[in-house]
């Protein structure tokens, strides 16, 4: 959500004042298969529309900057806190690693299809952007064979003790796949430069 505001595909404006808001809606539910009726992604927006963090203005300076930057780190840590109360409640004791069922209220995981099916509609089913994931996809996916090749070697600290501890070949490929799940595009990119070349 954060980079397609900044790179200028979502129009903050236009979404706060609900121009074509059922065509949008109608995107949102297709993109999310149907888990979530209309109903509730409606009442999901209506909820991030109301915070008083919600961006309806970018003109791109350090103040809207920060302002969108503050939004994403508030919808960070509402999600994360839900689903940690709900697995709480859920599990009770102390979370650790794989020691819980994770559970994200209905109510959270409605507001985060909320801006997966922005996002979606705004950029990733745009036909302009395709070659882009189709390219990030190929450099993902070839970083991640080479890096489970090659033991834990590259990895991170954490994530080469996580290889090393792991029992299964699953739960090592859990690691590579957490590592790169760990990396922004761009340093996946120096990443799949350095190690796959």
């Amino acid at each position: 959500f954060e980079d397609a505001v900044v790179s200028g595909y979502i129009d903050v404006r236009a979404l706060g004042a609900r121009v074509n808001h059922d065509a949008l809606v109608d995107s949102m539910f297709a993109w999310i298969g149907g888990e979530l009726d209309h109903a509730e992604l409606i009442a999901a927006f209506d909820r991030l529309d109301s915070l008083d963090i919600w961006i309806d203005q970018w003109d791109g300076s350090r103040m809207a900057q920060g302002r969108l930057k503050n939004l994403t780190s508030q919808l960070i840590g509402r999600f994360a806190a839900a689903a940690v109360q709900a697995t709480r409640i859920q599990d009770g004791g102390s979370l650790i690693r794989f020691g819980a069922e994770i559970i994200v209220p209905r109510e959270i995981r409605a507001e985060i299809a909320v801006l997966k099916g922005i996002v979606a509609a705004y950029v990733m089913s745009k036909n302009t952007r395709q070659p882009v994931y189709i390219q990030q996809r190929e450099v993902l996916t070839e970083l991640a064979t080479t890096l489970l090749a090659g033991g834990d070697v590259s990895l991170d600290p954490g994530f080469a003790a996580d290889w090393r501890a792991a029992m299964t070949d699953a739960g090592r490929k859990r690691a590579v796949v957490d590592q790169v799940a760990s990396l922004t595009d761009q340093s996946a990119m120096a990443w799949h430069l350095r190690i796959v070349g």
